[in-house]
């Protein structure tokens, strides 16, 4: 499934396609990659992935200082975000548009 407001349009191919490749920084933990986002361990072109965040419990963790931290960052929208948590929903493309 795919948050689709949260991918900025200037990304998606002609074919109306949202396509990324490149190499996964895996996390367990939001602090963990809002840290290396703001340690500049984060990357254009870079598969921000965020596991094991799903369901837990009676609830489910909402994540939004990731897109958060991104959208600051000049190559914030290269940036994929592949997770099993909910994201906000404040999460959107048209916050991040520059």
């Amino acid at each position: 499934m795919i948050k689709s407001t949260a991918i900025d349009p200037t990304v998606v191919g002609e074919d109306g396609v949202y396509r990324k490749t490149g190499p996964a920084r895996v996390f367990r933990t939001e602090t963990e990659a809002v840290a290396a986002i703001k340690g500049g361990r984060i990357h254009a072109g870079d598969v921000l992935v965020l596991m094991c965040r799903g369901p837990l419990g009676s609830g489910m963790e909402e994540i939004y200082q990731i897109t958060s931290a991104l959208k600051y960052l000049a190559f914030g929208k290269q940036v994929a975000v592949l997770t099993d948590a909910r994201f906000s929903g404040v999460s959107t493309a048209r916050a991040s548009d520059t």
